[in-house]
């Protein structure tokens, strides 16, 4: 789990480009509601709430190749950015600490730069592009409206996927699918699952709930 960037932490594929990259995001499309869903029922910023992760080192198969730290996401107050309240969220890594502003807008969760961390409508459309250029990729996400059965050490929880498909740009070797960033997302918890890779690593970490608070 952006987004600042979260997961969210998408992909870190451009530091291995041969220049130095531009980023180009192009903000969320709109489109007609699909479902009665409210996004404030999967992001639940409230002061207090937190989401402590167990990080693992998996395959192409999803296998569990090395069970890695813990990783943890607690929302500490809210901060006014360019007359809009956002909620600060403070991720505990290894080192350093890291800090995102996310709010909810008309059905997605975004941060100050427009990223889109999440979508509850619409759904089963593209809703977010991110180029990472001009040699490197181009991510497509879209959040699909079937459910997916999701099993952590939190519990089960019924999820929609949100996962972005990968083009690359520039002469940048092409990305198997298994890299394809995406994260699963279950209504009154938040995410419960995500994924980042990097470009040429045999392996990327997973991000599976353990344990978390939720009020409203």
């Amino acid at each position: 789990m952006p987004t600042t960037r979260i997961a969210l932490v998408l992909l870190a594929l451009t530091t291995l480009a041969a220049c130095q990259p531009d980023e180009d995001v192009v903000a969320p499309q709109s489109g007609p509601p699909t479902q009665n869903l409210e996004i404030e029922a999967f992001s639940n910023l409230a002061t207090g709430n937190y989401w402590v992760y167990q990080r693992y080192r998996v395959d192409s198969a999803d296998n569990v190749a090395q069970v890695l730290g813990l990783d943890s996401l607690f929302i500490s107050g809210d901060s006014v950015v360019n007359g809009e309240t956002y909620y600060v969220v403070h991720r505990n890594v290894i080192a350093p600490q890291w800090t995102y502003l996310w709010r909810d807008s008309a059905g997605y969760l975004v941060t100050p730069e427009h990223e889109v961390v999440f979508c509850a409508d619409p759904l089963d459309q593209l809703i977010y592009t991110e180029v990472e250029g001009p040699v490197g990729v181009e991510l497509d996400y879209t959040v699909y409206s079937t459910p997916e059965s999701i099993t952590v050490a939190a519990g089960t929880f019924s999820t929609l996927k949100m996962q972005a498909e990968i083009t690359s740009i520039g002469g940048f070797p092409e990305m198997a699918t298994w890299r394809r960033p995406r994260s699963y997302w279950a209504e009154d918890v938040g995410r419960v699952r995500y994924y980042e890779f990097f470009a040429f690593n045999p392996l990327g970490n997973r991000y599976d709930l353990v344990r978390y608070n939720v009020s409203n």
